[in-house]
């Protein structure tokens, strides 16, 4: 049986070293400890929320970051593996 080169094809593999899953929402850590400072979740319009440390935004997110099958979505189409 002869080998041939070209039997065998491999797919490159891409991987997401960074993603981000959060929960949806989590409790007020300002008042459960005490003291300001801790992020909190605004969830101001549908599939977005601004991530909050008191009254200053710091920065603003979409359903992609807290439901996965949006982000599996998302990597499905960006070719990424896992």
């Amino acid at each position: 049986m002869a080998f041939h080169r070209n039997a065998l094809q491999f797919q490159p593999v891409k991987i997401d070293l960074h993603t981000h899953i959060l929960p949806p929402d989590w409790p007020d850590l300002d008042a459960k400890y005490g003291y300001d400072g801790f992020v909190r979740m605004d969830h101001y319009k549908p599939c977005c929320a601004r991530m909050m440390v008191g009254d200053r935004l710091f920065r603003e997110i979409t359903d992609n970051s807290w439901e996965p099958k949006r982000r599996i979505e998302e990597m499905d189409r960006a070719g990424i593996s896992m």
